[in-house]
């Protein structure tokens, strides 16, 4: 399965991913996500998650190693310079 960070709450996250759970899904590809159709530049919604890194951080944290994750990430360095 795959989650973004766009226009996904915390709250919206956890039922996703206790989905997840419940349908046996074990691995999850974390991404950021593209801005919304008609949006130029993304922005992280209002108790979201700014980036791959902190949806990652969040599904440990609440799961544990239950999950197996995996990122996509630009090989030429991210356009936003985002740091750990």
């Amino acid at each position: 399965m795959h989650m973004t960070c766009t226009n996904q709450e915390v709250e919206k996250v956890d039922i996703g991913l206790a989905g997840a759970v419940a349908g046996g899904i074990r691995n999850i590809c974390a991404l950021r996500g593209d801005p919304p159709l008609g949006q130029d530049k993304w922005e992280a919604s209002e108790g979201g998650f700014s980036c791959a890194l902190d949806l990652v951080k969040h599904i440990r944290a609440t799961y544990g190693n239950y999950f197996g994750l995996s990122v996509s990430g630009y090989p030429e360095g991210h356009p936003d310079k985002i740091k750990p």
